[in-house]
């Protein structure tokens, strides 16, 4: 419970002030605040959806740990029976002022809308996975039931929240349920998200190996990779702070209380779950406002040749937002063939008797398909067309595991004057 921990409300706030700073300065970096347009919002933007709940969320969590600190710290200490024992400790709220007391119901309301906010916004990260799959590799990461299922998910968690406040306000419970329910939920909640995420990192790599043979995988996976990181240290903080609450509420259930009870170890676990709780919002903010280099279309050599294949409509709308991704194109490898043009020589026609009627190997005059040499395991035949744009043969080379004939090559005028070819090896 974290009524219990004085220190808990200053630290939070400290904490919550200095990544809001943060959050603003990396929306108007990253995109000048257009993500935060009203016609984002009427396109049904799922990244402007998403930085408006942080955007609200951690407010709201700001004036709980404000309003707390400040009650906190003015009414502070009394002797008060426990155990049998007098001890000092912070005055309970049936001793506070009351003006103070009248400020108890709107801050934890402002705390439980804070906790809904934020497990909203860490469910639509599951629908922002498939559209970042989408996106990136054109490829559905969930099916459309599972994305709904997600979406209704996070509309009832908004509400669950401040039902559970209502509820356990009332005078039928036990004081302290009204913050250790909605905690005990909240807990529960974020390690479900984090059960999530372990399954989202296995969609991931399955994504990788998908993309690895596309024509631009390098650029892909760079950025695949990106949030694979992401996703991994978020699920790990998940657990820490779901599983700090789910502790303490637990604890704060029974009548001993024993966790609750001794001054270490409930500072310990809230100092613990508010930094796991700063490093979630931290790691949100990253997803959805990544650095140029991850979303930035034009900036890579990939990008831009994908770009110049790209219709010219095409290639309006991949430049008119840094938050476009590269877009997925399967990889047709092209055939090896490889061209020389040696000068016209019967000794490349090892029976010739005399000048040779040059054929294409398929031609039914020309009867002998045998290579006309071989040198480091590539063989040379005649293709294609007769002179051309350069009045040349053309010829192509290709990879064997045979013999060769290198001597005979050798002997060739064209070689002997330096011919050159720039054969490829697998």
């Amino acid at each position: 419970m974290t009524h219990l921990s004085d220190f808990s409300f200053l630290q939070r706030a400290v904490e919550l002030v200095g990544l809001y700073v943060f959050f603003v300065y990396r929306v108007w970096k990253v995109n000048r605040f257009q993500c935060l347009r009203p016609s984002k919002f009427r396109q049904g933007e799922l990244k402007s959806i998403m930085t408006f709940l942080v955007a609200i969320a951690i407010p709201f969590q700001l004036f709980y740990d404000i309003t707390s600190t400040r009650i906190k710290y003015q009414e502070g200490f009394a002797q008060v029976p426990y155990n049998g024992q007098i001890e000092i400790m912070s005055k309970p709220e049936v001793m506070w002022t009351k003006a103070d007391q009248d400020l108890v119901i709107p801050t934890d309301y402002s705390l439980c809308v804070g906790f809904s906010l934020q497990t909203g916004t860490l469910l639509l990260l599951q629908c922002f996975w498939n559209y970042l799959s989408a996106s990136v590799a054109k490829t559905s990461f969930m099916s459309s039931f599972e994305f709904r299922f997600y979406l209704i998910w996070c509309v009832l968690s908004v509400v669950m929240f401040p039902l559970l406040q209502w509820e356990f306000s009332k005078s039928k419970y036990d004081p302290n349920w009204k913050e250790i329910i909605p905690e005990l939920a909240y807990g529960c909640e974020l390690f479900i998200v984090a059960l999530l995420g372990i399954w989202a990192s296995f969609r991931f790599n399955r994504l990788i190996k998908q993309t690895r043979n596309s024509a631009n995988a390098k650029e892909i996976l760079s950025r695949l990779n990106y949030f694979v990181d992401l996703n991994a240290t978020l699920t790990v903080s998940l657990l820490i702070d779901s599983a700090c609450f789910v502790i303490l509420s637990a604890d704060g259930l029974t009548t001993a209380q024993y966790l609750n009870g001794h001054k270490f170890s409930a500072d310990l676990f809230i100092c613990v779950a508010n930094f796991a709780s700063v490093i979630i919002w931290f790691l949100l903010i990253m997803i959805f406002h990544p650095d140029h280099e991850i979303t930035n279309l034009a900036n890579t050599y990939s990008g831009a040749r994908e770009l110049s294949d790209m219709p010219s409509s095409r290639v309006g709308q991949a430049m008119s937002s840094h938050n476009e991704y590269v877009s997925y194109q399967p990889m047709h490898l092209p055939e090896k063939v490889y061209n020389v043009s040696p000068a016209a020589d019967p000794k490349f026609d090892r029976n010739a008797t005399q000048s040779p009627n040059w054929q294409r190997p398929s031609s039914p005059q020309y009867s002998d398909t045998r290579p006309l040499a071989v040198e480091e395991g590539i063989k040379f035949f005649p293709v294609t067309n007769i002179g051309g744009a350069t009045g040349r043969e053309e010829y192509s080379m290709q990879d064997v595991e045979g013999r060769g004939d290198r001597d005979w090559l050798a002997q060739s005028p064209r070689n002997r004057g330096g011919m050159k070819y720039s054969p490829e090896y697998q």
